[in-house]
């Protein structure tokens, strides 16, 4: 079973668009890395703390999962991930983590390899960290070849409807590698409309290159 912490998000200060882009050029760090070693790439320290996208709906909604697709440069071990959420309305938006695997061709996610136990954000007036740690016996990997799509999902979740959330975002800038893009699906998840953009959805990922 995976372990899901929340807490709030912190304060930073705003951050320019020359501020970020040359931190979010992640590749020496990943190329630098000897196979076995955990990176974290988080873009907390880069965010206003109110940049946001709408919306993560409850399941009876529109939008049911909002998530990013992994794809590093190197065949890698995901280990984590996390996102800001923030109540707009009703009382809670309850939603399951889930990782599956990432179809470039079709653009759209297919296979589920992982899904975790659900969670309530419930949080109005500030914005709340969820983190999904993978149990340790859980293998997940990911690349160039085999990109995963972390995300929150909320379709299953069907005690909890009438209500959305937003999540922090970075406009336009992508934390690549290990982003490639932000996504989101309008509908179920075998029927419904995935859309990619080019932004990053605020947060962290941390993953394990094997070679």
């Amino acid at each position: 079973r995976e372990s899901v912490e929340s807490e709030s998000a912190p304060d930073v200060p705003p951050a320019t668009q020359d501020s970020l882009q040359p931190i979010l050029e992640t590749g020496p760090i990943e190329a630098d890395a000897p196979p076995g070693e955990m990176i974290n790439i988080e873009t907390v320290s880069l965010w206003d703390g109110k940049s946001k996208i709408n919306s993560l709906e409850a399941s009876n909604g529109v939008t049911k999962c909002r998530g990013v697709i992994f794809a590093p440069n190197r065949p890698s071990l995901l280990n984590s991930f996390s996102y800001f959420l923030r109540i707009t309305r009703g009382n809670c938006v309850a939603f399951k983590p889930i990782v599956a695997v990432w179809d470039p061709s079709i653009k759209r996610a297919t296979e589920i390899l992982y899904q975790g136990d659900m969670i309530c954000a419930t949080s109005k007036d500030t914005f709340e960290q969820f983190t999904c740690t993978i149990p340790a016996d859980t293998q997940l990997m990911g690349g160039v070849e085999r990109p995963l799509m972390a995300g929150f999902w909320s379709e299953e979740c069907t005690d909890h409807r009438s209500a959305s959330a937003e999540l922090g975002q970075l406009s336009g800038l992508v934390a690549e590698p290990p982003v490639r893009a932000s996504v989101y699906l309008n509908g179920r998840m075998l029927s419904g409309t995935w859309r990619e953009y080019d932004s990053t959805l605020v947060g962290s990922v941390s993953y394990t290159p094997v070679a």
